[in-house]
């Protein structure tokens, strides 16, 4: 996740979800954890998954949950991984926001 409030697969995670086209994100504040799961592009909450190129040719995929974090007033103010996901047997993947790893780009 990035301060722009991006998320972002790899492409294990993304066939992991079905290869879903979209994602409904849900909140959990008492675990404080973040859910995820396919959805129905067509649906209004529903976030559109984007192919994303990362160096050396292999494929990631972005969306843009802006408005899911800025509606929960839930601030990203640097890029992190989520250290703790779960799949569950009903293709929802949970991670828990209490435990996240900073990443930070190294010297150029």
């Amino acid at each position: 996740l990035d301060k722009r409030r991006c998320v972002y697969l790899n492409h294990a995670t993304w066939v992991a979800l079905c290869e879903p086209k979209a994602v409904e994100f849900l909140f959990n504040p008492v675990l404080q954890a973040v859910g995820m799961r396919k959805a129905d592009p067509e649906m209004e909450s529903s976030f559109p998954v984007t192919p994303h190129k990362i160096p050396k040719g292999k494929l990631s995929y972005r969306i843009s949950a802006a408005a899911f974090f800025n509606n929960l007033d839930i601030k990203i103010q640097r890029t992190f991984q989520f250290n703790k996901i779960v799949l569950d047997r009903n293709g929802m993947i949970s991670m828990r926001i209490d435990s996240v790893t900073v990443v930070t780009r190294g010297a150029r």
